[in-house]
């Protein structure tokens, strides 16, 4: 039993350690305001790689930057490269409690995990990062869901570093919503 206790408290202390350490809360904050005078500029184009910044930040991953151009991708490239690469794997669905549960607790282990909001077109492809944490009650998902970031290109003054996801998609966006994560 007491090993039991003691594996419990050293996975708590290791999912705790990763949204602790680093600043990680402080450098995606600053990348915010980093996007924000981005979409104030004459080439907006360039704003959407700002979530791959964001997770080179907070999970020392640059997957979602080009490697020949140096570039991180669009939200369409992203949505092609975690359904088609064999280092991403489908978590589930936003609707889906478990899924949930999963992604932030692949989070927790320092795996990038997104949630990719597919649109109609590839304009209406939006991209956000799970963050490492704990899931809260969300009343208008009436489930507990993740903290994410989120960078609005059709309306940046929505953008955040660190809100539920329920603030960033409406409930009935999460039929479109897929959750995925780096194996």
């Amino acid at each position: 039993m007491r090993y039991l206790l003691i594996s419990c408290i050293i996975l708590s202390t290791n999912s705790l350690s990763l949204a602790q350490s680093n600043g990680w809360q402080q450098k995606i904050a600053a990348i915010e305001k980093e996007f924000q005078q981005c979409m104030s500029s004459e080439n907006k184009n360039t704003c959407q790689g700002y979530i791959g910044m964001a997770m080179q930040e907070v999970y020392k991953s640059s997957d979602l930057k080009d490697p020949a151009s140096n570039e991180y991708l669009s939200f369409s490239e992203i949505k092609r490269l975690v359904k088609e690469s064999d280092k991403w794997q489908m978590v589930g669905h936003a609707y889906d409690q478990e899924a949930l549960k999963k992604a932030q607790s692949m989070a927790n282990e320092g795996k990038p995990v997104v949630a990719v909001f597919t649109g109609d077109t590839d304009a209406e492809t939006h991209v956000s990062l799970i963050l490492p944490g704990d899931l809260a009650a969300s009343g208008s998902w009436g489930m507990r869901v993740p903290d994410v970031t989120a960078f609005f290109t059709h309306n940046p003054s929505s953008s955040f570093s660190k809100k539920s996801m329920s603030y960033a998609y409406t409930k009935k966006m999460t039929l479109q919503i897929v959750l995925y994560a780096k194996k």
